[in-house]
């Protein structure tokens, strides 16, 4: 999955995103790491379209640092997919002929592969990296 996968039109229009913050030390770290391996949910992205300025997601933290502040913007690049792990989950396709369309976990299977239905009832069979947790948000 590219660094800037949120950006792609098939999920930069769909808030809603289980995201984790990886990635997130170092010196071009992002709050010091302080957010590394915290997840919250992807409340809409900024392209700023400028190698200059960060392109950055809107997420709403499950845990956050600050309660008072539980809605940050984030680096995309340090933004990735939390994968479902069990049936029922509420998806988002990541790749192939489905991507960007909303499913549900039907089937998990050995090795981490994952029988989806899509909203227009079509049955994929997808490894988890394929997918990331959806939550719509109202």
């Amino acid at each position: 999955l590219a660094a800037h996968w949120l950006l792609e039109p098939e999920f930069s229009s769909q808030p809603g995103m289980l995201v984790e913050v990886r990635g997130s030390f170092g010196p071009t770290g992002w709050f010091n790491g302080d957010y590394e391996g915290k997840q919250g949910t992807v409340q809409s992205v900024y392209d700023t379209q400028s190698p200059n300025f960060a392109a950055t997601a809107n997420v709403l933290f499950v845990d956050p640092l600050d309660p008072a502040k539980p809605s940050l913007q984030v680096p995309v690049e340090v933004l990735k997919p939390v994968k479902p792990e069990k049936y029922g989950t509420e998806v988002l396709i990541l790749h192939g002929q489905h991507k960007g369309q909303q499913a549900r976990v039907n089937m998990v299977e050995a090795g981490g592969l994952m029988v989806v239905t899509t909203k227009r009832f079509t049955v994929d069979e997808l490894s988890a990296d394929k997918l990331v947790v959806f939550r719509p948000v109202d």
